[in-house]
């Protein structure tokens, strides 16, 4: 009984420290560090808490992982996350397509951009917001920058991306319905 108690309690422990984020990183690719000096800029923006950011490569291409933590100062409705995400969110330079399409899965937010430079050069990147009960806005993104043929690798990635949050809540539909962060 008492190798059992023992069991559960590790179990228990390995399970509150797990990451809230996952992915399935594919074959090929290997870590690379990523810059102090890169992470600045956000990192120094209002509100916010953490950042976490893992950079792999391959023979084809990039992948980035970012993970975000924000204190949100407003009422957590889906149009204010969605306005955040638009404010954020860039072209990249030179860039001859880009396109961004947006879409609630349940209560988060999935954002799939995409670019491509004109010289065969592709970005593909997404985006899952959730909310905690505590008001902080979870972001967890992929980004893949290759040759157009490239980082299909990285975008199954992607596909496999889950945000599971245990205090999850669900955003406002309007205002009236939020509750202050």
């Amino acid at each position: 009984m008492r190798a059992l108690a023992i069991a559960v309690m590790l179990v228990a422990a390995s399970t509150a420290d797990a990451a809230p984020w996952s992915f399935e990183l594919p074959e090929g690719y290997t870590e690379q560090p990523i810059p102090e000096e890169q992470l600045a800029e956000l990192r120094a923006q209002p509100d916010t808490m953490s950042v976490e950011v893992e950079g792999y490569v391959s023979s084809q291409a990039v992948l980035t992982r970012v993970t975000w933590l924000i204190k949100l100062d407003a009422a957590a409705t889906r149009e204010v996350i969605e306005r955040f995400d638009r404010e954020r969110e860039q072209a990249p330079i030179g860039a001859a397509n880009f396109s961004v399409n947006r879409s609630w899965v349940g209560d988060q937010l999935v954002v799939n951009a995409s670019a491509d430079d004109g010289e065969g050069r592709h970005i593909e990147q997404r985006r899952v917001y959730a909310l905690t009960a505590d008001g902080v806005l979870h972001s967890f993104s992929i980004s893949c920058f290759g040759m157009r043929a490239g980082p299909a690798a990285c975008q199954r990635a992607q596909q496999t991306m889950q945000l599971a949050l245990p205090n999850q809540v669900g955003f406002a539909a309007s205002p009236a319905e939020a509750k202050p962060g």
